[in-house]
C-alpha cells in the first residue's frame, strides 16, 4: 500500500487542482477542469480501494496469499460503493459495516464520482460544477480515510 504521504500528495494534488480551477473566471473552462478534478478523484478513490486492501492482507495473511490479493486486486477497477463494499465484505464484514455507518452524503459521493467519470469517459454529455465537485472530494477524502485507518 502506498504510505500515507503518497495518499496524502495524491489528494493534495487534487486539492491544489480544485484551488487553481476556482480560479478561473470562463464558467465552460471551469466546467471542463471540473470534469478532469473528477476523473482524478475517481483514479484515487480506485487506488486508494485497491492498495489498502493489498496492505489489509500484508498485515494477516501468508505471503502466498499476498500474492493473490495483489494480482485479483490489480483487476478491481473503476469501483463504485456496491463493488467497494462488496469487496469489503469479502475480506470483513465489520468492515462493511463501518463503511455503510458513513452518511447518505459520503457514500453516494463515491458511487456518484465514479458515475460521472465513467459518463465523461464515454463521450457523455456530462456537467459538473466545481463546487459540486470540491464537496464530493472533501466527502470521498473522508470515505478513504476511514477505509484506510480500517485496513492498516
Amino acid at each position: 500500500m502506498a504510505s500515507r504521504d503518497e495518499f496524502h500528495q495524491r489528494a493534495t494534488k487534487i486539492q491544489a487542482l480544485l484551488d487553481k480551477a476556482a480560479k478561473v473566471e470562463d464558467l465552460e473552462l471551469q466546467g471542463e477542469l471540473a470534469k478532469y478534478i473528477t476523473i482524478r478523484l475517481s483514479g484515487l478513490i480506485e487506488t486508494t480501494v485497491r492498495e489498502s486492501f493489498e496492505t489489509y492482507a500484508q498485515s494477516r495473511a501468508a505471503p502466498g496469499v499476498q500474492r493473490f490479493v495483489s494480482k485479483k486486486l490489480s483487476r478491481f477497477r473503476n469501483p463504485d460503493l456496491k463493488d467497494i463494499l462488496v469487496l469489503a465484505a469479502d475480506f470483513d464484514p465489520g468492515l462493511k459495516q463501518k463503511l455503510e455507518d458513513l452518511s447518505d452524503e459520503i457514500k453516494d459521493s463515491i458511487s456518484s464520482t465514479v458515475g460521472l467519470r465513467n459518463n465523461i469517459a464515454h463521450g457523455g454529455d456530462a456537467t459538473v460544477s466545481l463546487v459540486k465537485i470540491r464537496d464530493r472530494f472533501l466527502h470521498v477524502h473522508r470515505f478513504l480515510e476511514v477505509l484506510r485507518e480500517q485496513c492498516k
